[in-house]
């Protein structure tokens, strides 16, 4: 289930549907006038409802969870935000909530969530397919660095200490 979990704030926007509203675009001005509080976002895809939170603090995002109800899976931090913001660029609803700064640090501490720091939201065009493309790169073996397979291309590894 979603890890983060805050208190009850001032509603800025509630369920505000997504087809209407520029949820990413409202998000960053708030983070730009140093915003606490959080987004959450409730949506549906091919990969059933799906529903996220970015945890702002001090006009950062600071944290953030996700969750696939149709998957069961659950994600943390950054991995968690990319979902949050395809969802955003989906079809659903989304909240934004204005919390005391101590209030989202309370719930990022006590959630376990990875923390990160990032100034903004990234606008993107919705993938449908975004937990199965990114499963599929998650699964793919790692390349070796490029600087490593250029030196063996022209026969030089002995310069690469292999």
């Amino acid at each position: 289930m979603v890890e983060l979990r805050f208190p009850t704030g001032k509603i800025i926007k509630a369920a505000a549907d997504l087809a209407t509203h520029d949820a990413v675009e409202m998000a960053n001005k708030l983070l730009a006038d140093g915003f606490n509080g959080y987004i959450a976002v409730t949506a549906r895809s091919k990969n059933g409802f799906e529903e996220g939170y970015a945890a702002f603090n001090e006009g950062n995002i600071t944290a953030a969870s996700y969750y696939n109800y149709k998957n069961n899976s659950s994600f943390r931090g950054k991995e968690a935000l990319a979902r949050v913001e395809n969802a955003l660029a989906g079809n659903g609803v989304f909240d934004i909530v204005e919390l005391m700064p101590e209030q989202v640090n309370a719930a990022v501490e006590l959630s376990g969530t990875e923390k990160f720091n990032t100034n903004a939201l990234q606008k993107v065009e919705f993938m449908e397919n975004f937990e199965t493309e990114a499963r599929q790169i998650e699964t793919q073996p790692q390349q070796k660095d490029e600087k490593q397979e250029l030196l063996k291309k022209y026969g030089l590894t002995s310069l690469s200490g292999e």
